[in-house]
């Protein structure tokens, strides 16, 4: 292991008796308690937080997962059949790449001059690269996660519903959201 792999894992270790998880052994140079924290953000629904936890260590039962664990004949996508990952359900899979180019148009109108890694690391890894906004991104990164990884079927309309509902959601709560309901303004969802 290199030198910082192993200083940011005995960072994150450096209480006694902390078990790793697997996942920050198996990518130690992600910075996991930036996407702990995020994943952990208030106002962000805890059906949207479960299958963020579920995505970022890896146990949805994906094809090629179940192809690995002799549970399955191939790891093909039963949509498409191309291998069946996690990324390729989020990013590519069908309708699903519609869904992923509108979480990212929605992007550019929070970081008018992002680019696409910025993207992949705000969509895919819950850790954006600014902390402008950060409530926003994290909320649309976690609904556009949830929306990709339990909906059999992809629809645009259907995934701009589901965030406007859950923005409405947060304005019927008092006063102190004023910040988060400027930030989430931004997406222009009632438009």
């Amino acid at each position: 292991m290199t030198r910082i792999k192993t200083q940011r894992l005995s960072t994150l270790t450096s209480k006694k008796n902390v078990q790793i998880p697997r996942i920050v052994e198996k990518f130690p140079n992600q910075r996991w308690r930036n996407i702990w924290r995020n994943m952990h953000m208030a106002n962000i629904p805890n059906a949207w937080k479960t299958t963020v936890y579920c995505y970022l260590n890896q146990i949805i039962p994906t094809e090629e997962k179940r192809h690995r664990h002799n549970l399955t004949d191939s790891p093909a996508c039963k949509k498409c059949g191309w291998t069946d990952t996690l990324k390729h359900r989020v990013t590519n899979c069908g309708a699903a790449k519609t869904i992923w180019e509108a979480a990212k148009a929605l992007l550019v109108k929070i970081w008018p001059d992002s680019q696409l890694q910025d993207w992949f690391q705000t969509l895919l890894v819950l850790d954006p690269p600014t902390k402008q906004n950060k409530f926003v991104t994290v909320w649309l990164a976690s609904g556009f996660l949830h929306y990709q990884l339990t909906k059999p079927l992809h629809k645009i309309e259907e995934f701009l519903h589901m965030l406007k509902e859950e923005a409405a959601r947060l304005e019927t709560k008092d006063d102190k959201l004023s910040q988060i309901l400027k930030e989430l303004r931004l997406l222009e969802l009632n438009r």
